[in-house]
């Protein structure tokens, strides 16, 4: 057997490895999600303060809707803040929300980021002010409950918590092959891994952190594109 028909073997069996062994994880994790987890009762009955950021782009269709629906969780009003970073938005759309009781900024950045955004608003906003950050898009509208699951959640010592994000819009073959997917990656990557103990991956959306965490974590991070 030549040298270089060991080498092509080796690499069958190298690609054949990582092939199987993709295979294999996607259908464990399938089969886990099947299987129902019961939640733990909360271990504390504090009520802790949210700052909700939805740093948003050019969005000045949908993020009234998104603002007001926000502002319509079942949570104490004292308890939360909306925060809406506003980067490039018409005039109008900036009129409009400045009369919703949330928190505005409204900005031109030169180069628009949701980091740089987060960032913007992270170091405008007071210390020691929220205990939990929730991230949105510019498109994603909270259950009412939303909040008062992740305050009970968060009586436990999690630093991060990733919210199940559903499709809105099934009105197009995309918009239900896009929630196909969702729903996929919801169960295999995110409630199948937290039924053996690992992290959920996170989405980049709808998800919570520790205030303190975040602010840290955020101003190590300066990207151009994300």
């Amino acid at each position: 057997m030549s040298h270089a028909e060991i080498v092509f073997i080796a690499l069958q069996g190298l690609l054949l490895f990582y092939l199987g062994g993709t295979a294999v994880y996607l259908f464990v994790f399938s089969v886990l999600s099947l299987f129902s987890r019961k939640e733990p009762p909360p271990l504390d009955f504090k009520k802790r303060k949210f700052a909700i950021l939805i740093p948003c782009y050019q969005e000045d269709e949908v993020i009234f809707e998104v603002a007001e629906q926000a502002l319509l969780q079942e949570y104490p009003t004292d308890l939360f803040d909306v925060i809406v970073i506003a980067d490039k938005f018409e005039k109008s759309t900036i009129q409009r929300l400045s009369e919703l009781p949330i928190i505005l900024f409204d900005e031109n950045f030169a180069i628009s980021t949701k980091t740089r955004a987060l960032n913007h608003a992270l170091r405008n906003l007071p210390d020691n002010k929220y205990d939990i950050a929730v991230i949105l898009d510019g498109d994603n509208l909270m259950e009412p409950e939303f909040l008062a699951q992740l305050n009970d959640a968060f009586s436990f010592p999690y630093l991060a918590i990733q919210g199940h994000r559903m499709a809105k819009n099934l009105n197009t073959d995309f918009a239900i092959l896009d929630a196909v997917s969702e729903e996929i990656n919801n169960n295999i990557f995110r409630k199948a891994h937290r039924k053996i103990g690992l992290s959920s991956a996170l989405i980049g959306s709808a998800m919570a952190f520790r205030y303190d965490f975040f602010k840290k974590l955020m101003s190590n991070i300066e990207v151009v594109g994300g």
